[in-house]
């Protein structure tokens, strides 16, 4: 069995890779805060700075 090659990392490999990234976290963060406010209480979900 031969060893594979690896394929050197390209500038498109890279920024793709951090783009799909910033839409992975940007994606989520929506059901991060859904499922921080539900375990709130009522007056910690209308507090105003959070």
């Amino acid at each position: 069995m031969q060893p594979t090659q690896k394929k050197p990392l390209t500038a498109f490999t890279v920024i793709s890779t951090i783009i799909l990234l910033l839409l992975t976290v940007l994606f989520i963060f929506p059901f991060y805060w859904i499922l921080t406010g539900a375990f709130k209480s009522q007056p910690d979900t209308i507090m105003i700075p959070p």
